[in-house]
């Protein structure tokens, strides 16, 4: 829709079920539908043709993130730590929350993030499309390299905010960490609050 003269410009016939999320790409030829049943679409946004659709979560989608150039999307449940019943969606608690990273434009899964402690607050691109970084609810910080699927590092020490708000610097090497009592940046590749894993070492420099 026009946002000014309120026209419609764009409509397609969607699925017939509760629509819980909505994003559009940055080149604008994409738009993502996250739905209660836990499905995610992408949706051509000038003929509605449907480039994928598939059911990703076990709960309602409510994150929909694209990287900057959008080549990645992440989909996920957002902030939440049980399943909510709804008459589509049978109870699962407590439920292990995983994010979806997917190439929207080839149709497909690039890579999956589970894990049953902490749900994401927020995600962030780094603006080169290497870098995916999550803060968790706890407080911890994660980032993953989006090219390999892998988990690089985290950020868990007693030097670092506990994250609930998370954002690359332009620079690409840097996070700005904001929670409701301090704000840092974090170096990703040489920072004194770093704790990689095991094959981090092995993995290539994506800057």
């Amino acid at each position: 829709m026009e946002t000014l003269t309120g026209a419609i410009q764009y409509e397609w016939k969607l699925r017939g079920e509760l629509v819980t999320a909505l994003a559009i790409d940055p080149s604008e030829s994409l738009v993502a539908v996250g739905y209660e049943t836990g499905v995610v679409e992408a949706i051509g946004l000038s003929d509605g043709h449907r480039v994928f659709s598939q059911t990703a979560h076990n709960a309602p989608v409510k994150l929909l993130k694209f990287s900057p150039s959008g080549e990645y999307l992440v989909s996920g449940l957002g902030l939440m730590e049980t399943v909510v019943t709804t008459r589509a969606v049978p109870r699962r608690d407590p439920t292990p929350q995983r994010l979806t990273v997917w190439q929207p434009r080839l149709g497909r899964r690039h890579f999956e993030i589970n894990d049953a402690v902490g749900s994401p607050q927020s995600v962030s691109f780094n603006s080169s499309e290497t870098r995916l970084a999550l803060a968790k609810v706890g407080g911890s910080l994660e980032v993953y390299d989006t090219m390999l699927g892998v988990r690089l590092l985290t950020f868990d020490d007693e030097h670092c905010c506990p994250a609930s708000a998370v954002s690359f610097h332009p620079r690409d090497d840097d996070l700005l960490v904001s929670a409701s009592s301090c704000t840092q940046f974090l170096n990703v590749w040489s920072g004194a609050s770093q704790v990689p894993i095991e094959d981090a070492d092995a993995l290539p420099d994506a800057k």
